[in-house]
């Protein structure tokens, strides 16, 4: 796991905290603050509900691939991570998302491939039917 930061972490408020702790129950925290000496959340057994606000800056994907697999373990996990805003406007609309996951793109001028350097995701806005139509 890559060094803290010297500047520290950010956390939510307690009262936000609260809120889901209160729906959750969480038992057990994957990203400790401040973190012990040698801890390493990435290969600790987690508990049976997990609060997670894993660190920005080192590697989301990884804290996501073992979010999957204790979820798959039967636990309950609650992650807190960042979105784009245009993705949250997207999402309060009701957009259906698909996963593309990594596909190719084709470059206009040459026709070259080339696959994509992350996972694409359709965001889909449906009109809405009309009755008796």
């Amino acid at each position: 796991m890559k060094e803290r930061p010297k500047e520290g972490w950010w956390l939510i408020p307690p009262e936000m905290y609260k809120k889901f702790n209160d729906e959750f129950k969480f038992n057990y925290d994957p990203c400790p603050n401040p973190r012990p000496d040698n801890y390493d959340g990435l290969k600790a057994k987690w508990g049976s509900s997990n609060w997670v606000n894993p660190p920005f800056w080192a590697g989301i994907t990884g804290w996501v691939r073992k979010a999957l697999l204790e979820h798959q373990l039967g636990k309950d996990v609650v992650m807190i991570l960042p979105l784009d805003n245009w993705v949250r406007l997207l999402i309060e609309a009701g957009a259906e998302i698909r996963s593309l996951g990594s596909h190719e793109w084709i470059h206009t001028t040459n026709g070259d491939r080339r696959k994509a350097p992350r996972p694409s995701f359709l965001f889909i806005l449906k009109k809405e039917k009309e009755v008796g139509r």
